[in-house]
């Protein structure tokens, strides 16, 4: 009798503990300290004035991790988010009991970013919209579409329309969320001004593509615009575009490869990730890290010291 007992009270505690909640994603657009705007005026970090006509951007392979690092991935969710409209978007129902984390990529996954927009349904953040935000068959879709205007009278165009499968990057926000009876809310703040970090836009500037400043804005994106309702950061504030701590050979590689490290802490922390954000096996000997038996896709390497992400590296791995 005791026996039974105690497996129903645990099975109840479990009930409770990992409920099924209803789980949204809410970001609340800003610039800098003041809600986005179009066509309001900001500056960014250089002391460059600008505004925004259009921004617009994908989110895609998110996932929760919670309750000690369990992975849950939220698939074939793609949002194209309008900064200019709230965003609170349904992410599904999910059992979790504490969240940790949220992960997600902006832009499209190499699956869907070749596939032909007609196929999908009107309404579907996919299909063609207008302004477009597909490029082409060849390259896919904008990542990020970024416009408005620079200058000290706002009189010099910007355009930034970021793209490319070797840009598409997983980040991760350590939150909690809010829970708020069966719903569980993932509150991140979206801050703009970070969008143009050291970009001048005082003259204005033009690029669409996968390099240069189009690049910059894209990785600026991936480790600078977000933070959660807590404040935590997506990525360290550090300068770790300028930090050049590891090379990979071969790369691109076709699924084995070292990664030789340069001037890093003895406390440092290396973590291999896939497209998903999931952790991969690595060993490390001394300065040499050795990475084999992975599968095609993109990876990314990343150092971390105090918790802090020092340094971010792709890896592509060919067919």
């Amino acid at each position: 009798m005791f026996k039974k007992i105690l497996v129903l009270s645990l099975s109840v505690f479990a009930l409770c503990a990992f409920g099924q909640k209803n789980v949204h994603l809410k970001i609340s657009h800003k610039l800098g300290a003041q809600a986005f705007a179009l066509n309001q005026g900001s500056t960014n970090n250089l002391g460059h004035a600008f505004n925004v006509s259009r921004l617009q951007y994908y989110i895609s392979n998110i996932a929760l991790v919670h309750d000690g690092g369990i992975i849950t991935p939220i698939p074939d969710v793609y949002i194209l988010i309008n900064a200019a409209d709230s965003t609170f978007e349904l992410l599904g129902t999910y059992t979790i009991g504490t969240l940790e984390s949220v992960r997600f990529a902006i832009g499209v996954d190499a699956a869907k970013n070749h596939l032909d927009p007609s196929t999908y349904p009107a309404s579907h953040p996919l299909a063609p919209k207008s302004p477009s935000m597909h490029w082409g068959w060849a390259a896919g879709y904008r990542f990020v579409a970024m416009e408005g205007k620079g200058g000290n009278s706002f009189s010099n165009l910007y355009e930034f329309h970021a793209l490319d499968d070797a840009n598409y990057f997983v980040q991760t926000v350590p939150t909690s969320g809010i829970a708020n009876g069966s719903n569980l809310i993932i509150s991140v703040v979206a801050d703009y001004t970070q969008a143009l970090h050291n970009i001048s836009v005082d003259n204005g500037n033009v690029t669409h593509g996968s390099t240069g400043l189009a690049l910059t804005l894209l990785q600026n994106f991936n480790w600078r615009v977000f933070t959660s309702s807590e404040g935590n950061a997506a990525m360290a504030t550090t300068e770790w575009e300028n930090q050049q701590t590891v090379s990979i050979y071969p790369n691109p590689s076709n699924g084995a490869g070292y990664v030789v490290l340069n001037n890093l802490p003895a406390d440092a922390e290396l973590i291999l990730f896939d497209a998903l954000g999931k952790k991969m096996a690595v060993q490390r000997s001394g300065n040499s890290l050795y990475i084999g038996n992975l599968a095609a896709g993109l990876y990314v390497l990343q150092i971390f010291k105090n918790g802090e992400a020092m340094s971010t590296s792709k890896l592509i791995i060919n067919p």
